[in-house]
């Protein structure tokens, strides 16, 4: 079995996941929406302050490419900053076996609001590990992994593996060149919907 398709973890963490292509024969797409308990959380505005904390270049490549090239599909904009005024600080390190190559929670020091299933988070982390192998080695897969990382952020939540949209939102174990790096059009319509 592969590393995680649901990740449980104390506090209030979103579950992670890597994303599989589209199987033939399944059932249809549904883009799933909102924040649950755990997260995904929504955000507190369609403007993004994104922190930069300590991390590696491939990281903020990756990120910098989903938030410049996926954001604006959602009608949201999003601008660097440096220090702790921030709706999501982006992270990466050695966060060890935790069985996850990446994760967006909400941590004590963030400020929630609103109540289910519209509750938002401003002052997400979001985390990319690096201590597991196979660690999104090529940039195909780690604009996947950035591109599901930050779709949390807004309150998409996980798709099944068996759906049949190209969405970045479904989960898998496997980082691979055929993963969805985008978001799919009803994606796109939940967040329109909700903002």
């Amino acid at each position: 079995m592969g590393r995680f398709t649901g990740l449980g973890r104390a506090g209030l963490v979103s579950g992670i996941a890597i994303l599989v292509l589209p199987m033939l024969g399944s059932s249809p797409a549904h883009a799933t929406f909102g924040s649950v308990a755990g997260g995904p959380w929504l955000a507190n505005n369609k403007s993004h302050r994104v922190d930069y904390f300590d991390t590696l270049t491939k990281t903020g490549d990756m990120t910098q490419w989903a938030l410049n090239n996926q954001f604006p599909r959602f009608g949201f904009t999003w601008t660097y900053v440096d220090g702790s005024d921030f709706d999501v600080r982006i992270m990466d390190g050695e966060f060890g076996d935790v069985a996850a190559y990446g994760w967006t929670d909400c941590p004590a020091s963030a400020t929630l609001g609103g109540s289910h299933p519209n509750r938002w988070c401003y002052g997400q982390v979001l985390r990319i590990n690096y201590a597991l192998s196979g660690s999104w080695d090529t940039t195909w897969e780690r604009r996947a992994l950035a591109c599901h990382e930050l779709g949390h952020t807004v309150g998409l939540r996980n798709e099944d593996a068996s759906d049949t949209s190209s969405s970045c939102m479904k989960t898998n174990t496997t980082p691979n060149n055929s993963l969805a790096n985008t978001y799919s059009a009803e994606d796109v319509n939940q967040v329109f919907a909700n903002y």
